[in-house]
């Protein structure tokens, strides 16, 4: 879907979204879409490859920059899992081999 430009705090925001509606991109200023300024979203389908549950369809299965910076430290990627009620169970921040889980419900 197109771009939906937002401002707040002085920041501009594009964001894309999918045919359900959900944001798939948000581009800060100056991004492509490519690099380190576009932050993308995948979703849970129920075919397909990478992010594949039944379950979990729809929800959010894994966000960070669509490239990593070309200096400086990386920025992370997190991938999320689920409980039954749909509530974020488990989120993963993954820089280069480093991990940090966060469990945000017990």
């Amino acid at each position: 879907m197109p771009g939906v430009v937002r401002a707040c705090r002085g920041w501009t925001r594009t964001s894309y979204y999918n045919t359900a509606g959900q944001t798939v991109e948000s581009r800060m200023p100056k991004a492509n879409g490519t690099d380190t300024f576009a932050m993308v979203i995948a979703y849970y389908t129920e075919t397909g490859s990478g992010c594949v549950d039944v379950a979990w369809t729809g929800l959010a299965c894994t966000s960070g920059p669509a490239a990593q910076p070309s200096s400086g430290n990386p920025l992370p990627m997190v991938t999320y899992t689920y409980n039954d009620p749909d509530e974020v169970l488990i989120a993963v921040e993954t820089v280069n081999a480093t991990t940090w889980t966060a469990m945000t419900r017990l």
